[in-house]
């Protein structure tokens, strides 16, 4: 028998398992969590913003309401935020640019041993 009062939620898991998966195997908790150790977990929000960017590629105000659905926050072990922690979060990065690419690029180097050249990587798309 179905339960008509039960709210079901479907969503994609693809994006989630590739943010997962390589926030992990690139530390990017280390790097990112670094930049802010009070409110709303800057890792996590960032996190959810790539998977958004991923699935959705939308607005950073309609990556708020995304965020902000119960089973959504559930994935990202969040609590409700306001939008503007999105904001926030973005104008530590652009803050922090060098520390964050920097960060990246040490992690990339070390766990995929790229040939060191005298090639600039352009990182700009990141």
């Amino acid at each position: 028998m179905i339960d008509r009062n039960v709210s079901n939620k479907s969503f994609s898991v693809g994006a989630f398992e590739f943010v997962r998966k390589y926030y992990s195997k690139l530390e990017l908790f280390d790097i990112i969590n670094k930049l802010k150790s009070k409110g709303v977990p800057i890792g996590k929000l960032m996190k959810g913003m790539i998977t958004f960017k991923f699935e959705h590629n939308l607005s950073v105000h309609k990556c708020g309401e995304w965020m902000n659905q119960p089973h959504i926050l559930n994935q990202f072990q969040l609590r409700q935020f306001h939008e503007k922690a999105l904001y926030r979060t973005l104008e530590t990065f652009g803050q922090n640019e060098e520390l964050v690419i920097t960060g990246i690029q040490d992690k990339l180097f070390s766990k995929y041993k790229f040939e060191h050249t005298n090639s600039n990587i352009d990182w700009s798309s990141l």
